[in-house]
């Protein structure tokens, strides 16, 4: 494999990485502001 090869993959896995990251934040958002509503309807 040569050096170009080995950029153009390590590119390709640090944007793969990058998608799946902000994807985790948004789901991990998305649970934390549920479990506030759920405690909300629970007062």
């Amino acid at each position: 494999m040569s050096v170009e090869d080995k950029e153009l993959k390590k590119e390709e896995l640090t944007k793969i990485y990058s998608e799946r990251s902000d994807r985790l934040h948004t789901v991990q958002q998305l649970l934390k502001a549920h479990g506030l509503y759920e405690k909300m309807l629970n007062m």
